[in-house]
């Protein structure tokens, strides 16, 4: 099976000139830990994870830490202060994303070897929807 016959074609993007803000509550109103990012013509710049606006508010002596059981005022100082910044200073360009035409095995490798939720589905630098590990838990399931 490929990923063209599971992914959501019918997804929320966004444009590299939205804020950090507007990130943040698109991110909250789908429920989604990781937005695309693309231009108006749906080329596919790369994508911004959840993890990357956080990691961009930790203090650098936190950064080094693999459990913390609070976050320091720093952290929510610094996340009020990059709110009006733009989303284009956080896309992860390097971002692992597949094809449709890749397959559904690829692209478990893929969510295994860099612990990500979500992979954006993109065919010759066009941004064509996401594929989660929801989908493919689904796909398990109707055998």
């Amino acid at each position: 099976m490929k990923v063209r016959d599971v992914f959501c074609h019918d997804i929320t993007s966004l444009s590299e000139n939205m804020t950090v803000r507007m990130l943040i509550r698109t991110m909250a109103l789908t429920r989604n830990h990781a937005v695309p990012i693309v231009s108006k013509d749906n080329r596919y710049y790369g994508c911004i994870d959840v993890y990357d606006i956080i990691d961009a508010c930790l203090p650098d002596y936190m950064k080094g830490l693999t459990t913390s059981v609070f976050l320091p005022t720093k952290f929510y100082d610094n996340l009020r202060n990059i709110q009006n910044r733009k989303i284009s200073e956080f896309i992860d360009k390097n971002y692992p994303f597949v094809s449709p035409d890749d397959s559904l095995n690829y692209a478990e490798t893929i969510f295994n070897k860099t612990k990500r939720r979500t992979l954006p589905v993109v065919q010759q630098d066009t941004f064509l929807g996401i594929l989660t590990q929801l989908e493919l838990l689904t796909v398990i399931l109707k055998d």
